[in-house]
C-alpha cells in the first residue's frame, strides 16, 4: 500500500519518539521523545510527551504535564475496526482499520487531513504513514515488541498524532 524508497529530506531533522506498552493489567502506552536524541534506556527514558491508558471503558490520553487531552473510545460493531478520540463533545480524529488483518489503518483528523498507516505484519516490521502520498512518519519495532521507535515530520508531531500511534501500537500488541 505505501512505499518508502527513499527516505525523505525532513528525516536528517526530526525528532525520534518511541511508543511503549507498559503492560499490566489495562496495556497502558506512554509516548516519549529521547534527551538530545540520545538512545532511550530505563535510567534515561526520555521526556514523557503522552499516555494512553485504559479508564472504565474508554482510553484516556494525558499529556506529559499530566493533562487530560481527550478520550479515545470504540466505535461501531467491531471493536477492534474503529476508535474516535474526542475532546469534550468534539471528535478530533478517527482511525479505522482498513484491512482483516489490522495492518493498514486511516486516521481522518478534524482539519480534514488523512493519514494512511502500515503498521507491523509478521515480517513487516516497520510504521509508515502517508499524507496526500507524501511520508509524515517513518519507523519500526524494536527493540521489543512493546516499542515502536519513529519519527514524524517536525511540526506534525502534535499529541493528536502520537495518540493515534499510541492507539495502533496498544491494538497491536493485544492481538
Amino acid at each position: 500500500m505505501i512505499a518508502a524508497h527513499t527516505p525523505p529530506a525532513w528525516l536528517a531533522g526530526a525528532r525520534w519518539h518511541y511508543s511503549h506498552v507498559i503492560g499490566g493489567a489495562s496495556d497502558p502506552v506512554e509516548v516519549r521523545t529521547p534527551e538530545d536524541d540520545a538512545a532511550a534506556s530505563d535510567a534515561k527514558p526520555g521526556q514523557l510527551r503522552l499516555r494512553v491508558q485504559r479508564i472504565a471503558r474508554t482510553l484516556c490520553v494525558v499529556d506529559g504535564a499530566g493533562c487530560e487531552m481527550g478520550h479515545i473510545s470504540k466505535d461501531g460493531i467491531l471493536p477492534w475496526r474503529r476508535y474516535v478520540m474526542r475532546r469534550g463533545s468534539e471528535i478530533v480524529w478517527t482511525l479505522q482499520t482498513t484491512s482483516i488483518v489490522k495492518k493498514h489503518h486511516s486516521v481522518s483528523i478534524s482539519d480534514g487531513s488523512v493519514w494512511r498507516f502500515d503498521t507491523p505484519f509478521f515480517w513487516w516490521q516497520q510504521l509508515v504513514a502517508v499524507e496526500n502520498d507524501a511520508p509524515r512518519l517513518l519507523g519500526y519495532v524494536g527493540p521489543t515488541k512493546r516499542v515502536w521507535e519513529f519519527a514524524i515530520e517536525p511540526g506534525r508531531d502534535g499529541i493528536e498524532i502520537m495518540a493515534a500511534v499510541a492507539t495502533m501500537h496498544r491494538s497491536w500488541w493485544r492481538s
